[in-house]
Protein backbone atom coordinates (compact mmCIF):
# COMPACT_ATOMS: atom_id res chain seq x y z
CA UNK A 1 0.00 0.00 0.00
CA UNK A 2 1.20 3.09 -1.03
CA UNK A 3 1.95 6.46 1.29
CA UNK A 4 -0.53 9.18 0.79
CA UNK A 5 0.97 12.32 -0.92
CA UNK A 6 1.86 14.90 1.91
CA UNK A 7 0.91 18.54 1.28
CA UNK A 8 3.90 19.73 0.35
CA UNK A 9 3.65 17.12 -2.62
CA UNK A 10 0.00 18.75 -3.80
CA UNK A 11 1.26 22.70 -3.23
CA UNK A 12 4.33 21.61 -5.43
CA UNK A 13 2.02 19.98 -7.77
CA UNK A 14 -0.15 22.81 -7.98
CA UNK A 15 2.32 25.44 -8.88
CA UNK A 16 3.99 23.68 -11.41
CA UNK A 17 0.65 23.55 -12.99
CA UNK A 18 -0.57 26.85 -12.19
CA UNK A 19 0.40 30.05 -13.84
CA UNK A 20 -0.67 33.69 -12.32
CA UNK A 21 -1.91 35.87 -15.40
CA UNK A 22 -1.88 39.42 -14.90
CA UNK A 23 -4.76 41.75 -16.18
CA UNK A 24 -5.01 45.18 -17.11
CA UNK A 25 -8.50 47.02 -18.21
CA UNK A 26 -7.59 49.28 -20.65
CA UNK A 27 -11.36 51.02 -21.03
CA UNK A 28 -14.44 50.90 -19.23
CA UNK A 29 -16.61 47.95 -19.59
CA UNK A 30 -13.24 45.61 -20.30
CA UNK A 31 -14.41 42.19 -18.66
CA UNK A 32 -11.50 40.34 -17.67
CA UNK A 33 -11.58 36.35 -19.20
CA UNK A 34 -13.61 33.92 -17.15
CA UNK A 35 -14.64 30.39 -17.14
CA UNK A 36 -18.51 29.76 -16.99
CA UNK A 37 -17.42 26.95 -14.77
CA UNK A 38 -14.21 25.32 -13.17
CA UNK A 39 -14.37 22.32 -15.74
CA UNK A 40 -14.12 24.36 -18.57
CA UNK A 41 -10.57 25.28 -20.33
CA UNK A 42 -11.43 28.08 -22.09
CA UNK A 43 -11.77 31.78 -20.21
CA UNK A 44 -14.40 33.54 -22.23
CA UNK A 45 -13.92 36.67 -24.15
CA UNK A 46 -16.85 39.26 -23.75
CA UNK A 47 -17.27 41.87 -25.78
CA UNK A 48 -17.00 45.24 -23.67
CA UNK A 49 -19.04 47.18 -25.83
CA UNK A 50 -21.52 47.50 -28.96
CA UNK A 51 -18.75 46.57 -32.13
CA UNK A 52 -20.36 47.09 -35.67
CA UNK A 53 -18.49 44.37 -38.00
CA UNK A 54 -18.19 45.50 -41.43
CA UNK A 55 -19.55 43.49 -44.29
CA UNK A 56 -17.18 40.80 -46.17
CA UNK A 57 -14.20 41.54 -44.05
CA UNK A 58 -11.38 40.63 -41.52
CA UNK A 59 -11.71 42.63 -38.34
CA UNK A 60 -10.21 42.92 -34.88
CA UNK A 61 -12.68 43.09 -32.35
CA UNK A 62 -10.99 44.97 -29.35
CA UNK A 63 -11.49 43.38 -26.15
CA UNK A 64 -10.70 46.29 -23.84
CA UNK A 65 -7.72 45.67 -21.77
CA UNK A 66 -4.22 43.38 -21.77
CA UNK A 67 -2.33 40.45 -20.47
CA UNK A 68 0.53 39.97 -18.99
CA UNK A 69 1.80 36.21 -19.51
CA UNK A 70 4.88 34.45 -17.40
CA UNK A 71 7.81 33.23 -19.56
CA UNK A 72 6.81 29.54 -21.27
CA UNK A 73 3.22 30.40 -21.58
CA UNK A 74 1.34 31.01 -24.55
CA UNK A 75 -2.55 32.10 -24.62
CA UNK A 76 -4.31 30.97 -27.96
CA UNK A 77 -7.64 32.78 -29.11
CA UNK A 78 -9.63 30.37 -30.18
CA UNK A 79 -13.05 30.24 -31.71
CA UNK A 80 -16.59 28.95 -29.37
CA UNK A 81 -18.26 25.55 -30.89
CA UNK A 82 -21.43 27.21 -30.69
CA UNK A 83 -20.55 29.87 -33.13
CA UNK A 84 -18.42 27.70 -34.85
CA UNK A 85 -21.43 25.60 -35.92
CA UNK A 86 -24.49 27.81 -35.98
CA UNK A 87 -22.34 31.47 -36.82
CA UNK A 88 -22.03 34.17 -34.69
CA UNK A 89 -25.02 35.74 -32.78
CA UNK A 90 -25.55 39.38 -33.28
CA UNK A 91 -28.55 42.37 -34.84
CA UNK A 92 -28.63 43.26 -38.06
CA UNK A 93 -31.09 42.70 -41.19
CA UNK A 94 -30.03 40.58 -44.35
CA UNK A 95 -32.02 38.57 -46.76
CA UNK A 96 -32.80 34.62 -45.74
CA UNK A 97 -34.58 31.69 -47.89
CA UNK A 98 -38.07 30.65 -46.98
CA UNK A 99 -40.55 28.25 -48.79
CA UNK A 100 -43.91 30.15 -49.98
CA UNK A 101 -46.57 27.21 -49.97
CA UNK A 102 -44.02 25.09 -47.83
CA UNK A 103 -42.00 24.17 -51.27
CA UNK A 104 -41.22 27.23 -53.52
CA UNK A 105 -38.10 29.02 -52.38
CA UNK A 106 -38.21 32.64 -51.87
CA UNK A 107 -36.30 35.25 -50.00
CA UNK A 108 -37.62 37.68 -47.80
CA UNK A 109 -35.34 40.31 -44.71
CA UNK A 110 -34.95 39.52 -41.95
CA UNK A 111 -33.92 41.71 -38.70
CA UNK A 112 -32.96 41.49 -35.26
CA UNK A 113 -31.12 39.13 -33.43
CA UNK A 114 -29.65 36.92 -36.13
CA UNK A 115 -26.91 34.22 -36.71
CA UNK A 116 -24.28 35.44 -39.29
CA UNK A 117 -21.57 33.55 -41.18
CA UNK A 118 -19.03 35.07 -39.57
CA UNK A 119 -15.68 32.89 -37.91
CA UNK A 120 -13.08 33.70 -34.91
CA UNK A 121 -9.65 33.26 -36.26
CA UNK A 122 -7.23 31.92 -34.29
CA UNK A 123 -4.61 33.91 -32.55
CA UNK A 124 -1.75 33.41 -30.52
CA UNK A 125 -0.15 35.99 -27.68
CA UNK A 126 3.57 35.58 -26.82
CA UNK A 127 4.59 36.56 -23.05
CA UNK A 128 6.48 39.53 -24.56
CA UNK A 129 3.26 41.30 -25.76
CA UNK A 130 2.20 43.77 -24.06
CA UNK A 131 -0.64 45.56 -25.88
CA UNK A 132 -4.34 45.32 -26.09
CA UNK A 133 -5.73 42.27 -26.68
CA UNK A 134 -8.30 42.12 -30.20
CA UNK A 135 -10.03 38.81 -31.27
CA UNK A 136 -10.17 38.67 -35.50
CA UNK A 137 -12.85 37.86 -36.86
CA UNK A 138 -13.66 37.14 -40.57
CA UNK A 139 -17.29 38.07 -41.43
CA UNK A 140 -18.60 36.44 -44.95
CA UNK A 141 -22.06 38.39 -44.71
CA UNK A 142 -23.10 41.37 -44.39
CA UNK A 143 -22.45 43.86 -41.45
CA UNK A 144 -24.15 43.16 -37.74
CA UNK A 145 -23.50 44.45 -34.68
CA UNK A 146 -22.22 42.29 -31.83
CA UNK A 147 -24.03 43.84 -28.63
CA UNK A 148 -22.06 44.46 -25.18
CA UNK A 149 -21.26 41.29 -23.42
CA UNK A 150 -21.27 38.49 -26.10
CA UNK A 151 -19.07 35.98 -24.93
CA UNK A 152 -17.33 36.07 -28.66
CA UNK A 153 -14.29 33.45 -28.01
CA UNK A 154 -12.12 31.89 -25.47
CA UNK A 155 -8.80 32.02 -24.38
CA UNK A 156 -6.56 29.23 -23.55
CA UNK A 157 -3.37 28.78 -21.67
CA UNK A 158 -0.75 26.86 -23.08
CA UNK A 159 2.82 25.91 -21.16
CA UNK A 160 5.52 25.61 -23.72
CA UNK A 161 8.87 23.79 -24.32
CA UNK A 162 11.73 26.38 -24.39
CA UNK A 163 14.13 24.93 -27.43
CA UNK A 164 17.35 25.43 -28.91
CA UNK A 165 17.63 24.90 -33.06
CA UNK A 166 20.94 22.82 -33.34
CA UNK A 167 22.27 22.95 -37.46
CA UNK A 168 22.95 19.80 -38.81
CA UNK A 169 24.17 17.53 -41.80
CA UNK A 170 20.91 15.14 -41.59
CA UNK A 171 18.30 14.66 -39.59
CA UNK A 172 18.04 11.76 -36.64
CA UNK A 173 14.70 9.90 -35.58
CA UNK A 174 12.02 8.72 -37.34
CA UNK A 175 11.24 9.76 -41.21
CA UNK A 176 7.87 8.94 -41.67
CA UNK A 177 8.06 9.65 -44.96
CA UNK A 178 5.07 11.81 -47.19
CA UNK A 179 3.74 15.09 -46.53
CA UNK A 180 0.62 16.81 -46.21
CA UNK A 181 -2.00 14.12 -46.78
CA UNK A 182 0.24 11.52 -47.10
CA UNK A 183 -2.44 8.62 -45.17
CA UNK A 184 -5.35 9.39 -47.61
CA UNK A 185 -8.76 10.87 -46.42
CA UNK A 186 -10.76 7.32 -46.19
CA UNK A 187 -10.78 4.36 -43.69
CA UNK A 188 -9.55 1.03 -45.07
CA UNK A 189 -12.46 -1.68 -44.87
CA UNK A 190 -12.72 -5.05 -45.02
CA UNK A 191 -9.89 -7.84 -45.24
Amino acid sequence: MSKPKSKKYFDAAYRLHHSHIEFLPLEEGAQQPKQADSYCIGHDLIVPQDIRVPAHSRFYVPMGFAIGLPKYIEAKIEPRSGFSGKGIEGYGEKWVWGKLWGFLPIPHKKSGKLRFDCDVLVGKIDPGYKNAINVIISNHDVSFVIPKGTKLAQMTFYRVQAVSIDVVDELHGFNRGGGLGHTGSRVQTGL
